[in-house]
């Protein structure tokens, strides 16, 4: 396994890469830019029709630190989109790069787990194919172009006052995979928040997953038979089944993140030499050695349909450096718009990286008859626990 290949792959010399400035507003507290980036060119014109990449890149630069320290920092939130929203200014050096995970592909414009799916089997089927090819390399490169335009621009746009040579991530489910692999290659990255994205291991948990979503498959078909008879349309991320006539069915999710996987066969190629090279190179574990510097704050959904809760166990004990996890319950993949429940956290989180100061120690180990023994570095004030009742849903 080449695990240069996406370090190489960043650090290639792109000369589309470029910024401009777009507005400045200022606010009672904060100056908030935008920018206009070209991050990457990926791949060519006959391999996909928007080879040509950019973003708007939103920075909130406050008008007094609080802190002189936080004047290196700045918090990086990866979002998706599509290149039309607008975004609200933070308390700190904050940026904010959209339409991350948005991008169309070729003539079928498919975005999302389509996308996805569509690049896997392409690499896999044709053997010209190189790993630049995954979606992940042009989305890591595009992430470490924007720090880069941050450094340049803030440092430009300050006279030197504001100099930013450490960032913390921040993304939710396929962003979040980006933030697991943009850490691992730049150093610039020193903690990094990842949300609803629990791909580690990625192989073991692929097929994991995989089992569950033939299971529901199976009992979907017996279920929806004479649906599936009629209309089936593969959506971004689920399937919607609809018929004629004034009948309205549900849109199915749990389960079935895999369906796109499963229509082009990538399902049956896992033990493919060329699936396990991709997967190598876009599985955050194999950078593990690349994370024992580095704070990193996992938030997942017991609920997630994207995902099992248990998933933490095929990686969790394997990762190096901090490490925190948080599973919240009853909620499903929709967690990123939880609100102060997890904002707060990660702000603090950010804070507490960027200061120096000591991150909480806990540590926990779960026993074969069902006992977890959690121990602190210091008295817990409480400790709340959660339990599934076996003949509910999570």
């Amino acid at each position: 396994m080449d695990q240069k290949a996406l370090e190489d792959y960043v650090n290639l010399p792109d000369l589309h890469y470029s910024y401009t400035l777009v507005s400045k507003e200022e606010h009672h507290d904060s100056t908030v830019y935008t920018i206009n980036m070209t991050s990457v060119k990926w791949l060519n014109d006959s391999e996909v029709d928007k080879t040509i990449w950019w973003h708007m890149v939103t920075i909130a630069v406050p008008k007094v630190y609080k802190n002189a320290q936080m004047k290196k920092s700045c918090f990086l939130l990866l979002a998706g989109g599509r290149n039309d929203d607008s975004e609200e200014p933070a308390e700190y050096s904050a940026d904010q790069i959209r339409t991350l995970a948005k991008h169309p592909f070729g003539m079928k414009n498919i975005t999302e787990n389509s996308l996805f799916a569509y690049v896997l089997w392409r690499f896999i089927n044709d053997p010209t194919s190189s790993l630049d090819w995954a979606i992940q390399f042009p989305m890591v490169k595009a992430t470490v172009r924007a720090m880069d335009t941050v450094t340049d621009f803030l440092l430009k746009q300050t006279c030197e006052d504001i100099q930013i040579t450490e960032f913390m991530l921040l993304g939710s489910s396929k962003c979040g995979w980006i933030a697991w692999l943009t850490a691992a290659i730049d150093k610039r990255v020193v903690s990094f928040v990842s949300v609803v994205m629990d791909v580690l291991n990625f192989v073991e948990i692929f097929l994991k997953e995989l089992l569950i979503f033939l299971k529901e498959f199976h009992n979907y078909k017996v279920k929806r038979l004479r649906i599936l008879n009629q209309s089936l349309m593969v959506s971004d991320i689920n399937w919607v089944t609809s018929a004629n006539g004034n009948e309205n069915w549900v849109t199915v999710e749990e389960g079935f993140a895999l369906a796109p996987f499963y229509y082009i066969n990538i399902t049956q190629q896992i033990d493919h030499p060329r699936f396990e090279l991709i997967a190598s190179n876009i599985d955050p574990l194999k950078y593990n050695e690349h994370y024992v510097n580095k704070a990193k704050y996992l938030i997942v959904a017991s609920g997630d349909e994207m995902g099992q809760p248990d998933n933490s166990y095929y990686y969790f004990n394997q990762l190096t450096g901090k490490k925190y996890l948080r599973i919240i319950p009853n909620m499903n993949h929709a967690l990123a718009f939880y609100g102060d429940s997890i904002g707060i956290p990660i702000a603090t989180f950010y804070l507490i990286t960027m200061q120096n100061q000591q991150h909480p120690q806990v540590h926990w180990n779960r026993t074969v008859v069902r006992d977890i023994l959690f121990t602190t570095a210091k008295n817990s004030c409480s400790a709340i626990l959660t339990k599934r009742h076996f003949q509910q849903s999570i």
